[in-house]
């Protein structure tokens, strides 16, 4: 199953790339890794390369950034209801 949320790091201060373009550049990243832009990996920890650069919140984009979590965290939840009765 595949969804279309936009990815955390629309919502970074840090991100280069727009909604229009398939760019991964952030000024962390020349290439965003996969881990970080689906969401694997929560990008306020340090991540290798990434020099010395984390996530962090455009406070203009809180309150979508906020409601994007809350809807990951429940699809999260329902794939992991769902794994269990597999």
């Amino acid at each position: 199953m595949s969804c279309l949320l936009p990815p955390p790091c629309a919502f970074c201060m840090h991100y280069l790339g727009d909604d229009d373009s398939q760019d991964r550049d952030c000024l962390a990243f020349e290439e965003i890794p996969d881990e970080i832009i689906e969401g694997i990996y929560d990008h306020t920890s340090p991540y290798a390369g990434d020099n010395n650069i984390l996530f962090k919140l455009d406070e203009t984009q809180r309150e979508d950034y906020e409601e994007i979590q809350r809807i990951r965290k429940e699809l999260n939840r329902y794939r992991n209801e769902q794994n269990s009765l597999t």
